[in-house]
């Protein structure tokens, strides 16, 4: 009786996780997809894609058990990055990376009008990351209009 108790547990357990492996495969696939599309693969999973001017657009799956992948777009002359988080339950979280006048990259969590929502970087207050966020407004407003192009977002 015991040892078919101790079966009937490793069955469960064995079917959760071959259920949660099926829902991952099947979320990572169909979210990301379609952001990937017209992007060359790359051996990570992820997808690679460089436009003509100095900007590089990418789309990363969410790794093994993990459902948050994200997009991003990248100057490569000046180092600015905006990464974009699909959520599940449908809209996006952004984030920012900037360079400051002292060199330090700066992470800064943006709303949809990238406007500064929350830090990561306890040293960093909102004041200083308005700051950052108005030295880099032009920069910050081309790679959300590049994005909003080659993915559609809005």
């Amino acid at each position: 009786m015991k040892l078919r108790k101790r079966g009937v547990f490793v069955i469960t357990i064995g079917n959760l996780a071959l259920l949660y492996t099926a829902c991952w495969l099947g979320y990572s696939y169909f979210k990301y997809q379609p952001y990937g599309v017209d992007m060359k693969k790359i051996p990570t999973d992820s997808y690679l894609f460089i436009d003509k001017d100095p900007y590089t657009y990418s789309a990363s799956k969410p790794g093994f058990g993990s459902f948050t992948g994200n997009l991003a777009v990248s100057n490569q002359t000046d180092s600015s990055s905006l990464i974009i988080w699909p959520l599940a339950s449908g809209g996006y979280e952004y984030g920012l990376q900037l360079q400051a006048e002292n060199g330090h990259s700066y992470c800064i969590l943006v709303d949809e009008n990238m406007a500064f929502i929350q830090s990561d970087n306890q040293i960093l207050g909102q004041a200083k990351a308005e700051h950052i966020l108005a030295k880099n407004e032009q920069a910050v407003q081309t790679l959300k209009e590049k994005t909003d192009l080659y993915w559609n977002l809005s």
